[in-house]
């Protein structure tokens, strides 16, 4: 579910779930995190654990252009970035890249999008 999509549908203020995706809100309110949960389906656990969710398991790919897009991107940024990551978490980053480049896939991946994802995953593995 793209990002603004899901942000009408839990009813919060325009990128207020991506600035808890970039780190900029570090501690969102418990409201706001029931309000994602319950737009998305899932329970509060589910969204916040780093295990892979029913949602991550079952996307729905409705533009396999893009998302083969995405996985080249992101499989070609990590090679150059030498990180090495698990697969739920290159699962849960290609999710994330799909997601976001949706809104705008005239374009095919976000490319700088995945290069800050890419940038983010080596600070926290340093």
């Amino acid at each position: 579910m793209p990002i603004a999509h899901l942000e009408k549908k839990a009813k919060l203020k325009r990128n207020s779930i991506h600035s808890i995706i970039s780190g900029r809100v570090k501690n969102p309110r418990i409201n706001t995190i029931i309000a994602i949960a319950d737009a998305m389906d899932c329970s509060i656990y589910e969204l916040i654990n780093d295990s892979p969710s029913k949602d991550l398991l079952s996307c729905q790919i409705k533009d396999f252009d893009l998302f083969t897009s995405a996985f080249e991107h992101l499989a070609r940024n990590i090679r150059k970035s030498n990180l090495n990551i698990s697969y739920d978490s290159f699962t849960k980053l290609l999710l994330e890249t799909y997601n976001y480049s949706i809104e705008d896939s005239d374009k095919g991946a976000d490319e700088s999008f995945v290069d800050w994802l890419v940038s983010r995953e080596k600070n926290k593995a340093a």
